[in-house]
């Protein structure tokens, strides 16, 4: 499950040690930019602190921008199967059909009964 929310950036002030703060704001009166997560008008900020001059001024005042966000947990993973599966076991709610807990990537991995559902995991998620 993710949600992808549209932001503005209202302002951007720059600090006397280097860093930069932008200012966003959820854009509204754009039809189903944000309907996703908002049933009416959206309402949302967010204010960080930059300070790595490799991420600075990519947010510019004016501007608008996707924001996405999925559990951290998906991210973990190493490979394309691993992220996969963990986003259906996110999804299912981490039980089988029959109510039995999923097991993890890793348990998988390590059972040598399950070594063909990592392989189809990966071979699924390559062909995506």
């Amino acid at each position: 499950m993710k949600i992808r929310a549209k932001f503005s950036v209202s302002s951007v002030t720059t600090h006397a040690y280097g860093a930069e703060t932008p200012k966003l704001h959820a854009v509204y009166g754009d039809g189903k930019a944000n309907a996703e997560w908002a049933k009416a008008t959206p309402d949302g900020s967010l204010e960080m602190t930059i300070d790595n001059p490799n991420a600075q001024g990519i947010l510019l005042p004016g501007e608008e921008y996707f924001i996405d966000i999925r559990p951290a947990n998906v991210e973990e993973a190493t490979t394309p199967g691993e992220r996969a599966y963990t986003a259906y076991v996110i999804a299912v709610g981490g039980k089988a059909f029959n109510g039995d807990p999923l097991p993890t990537y890793t348990e998988m991995k390590e059972d040598s009964k399950r070594s063909h559902l990592i392989a189809a995991w990966e071979a699924a998620a390559s062909a995506v």
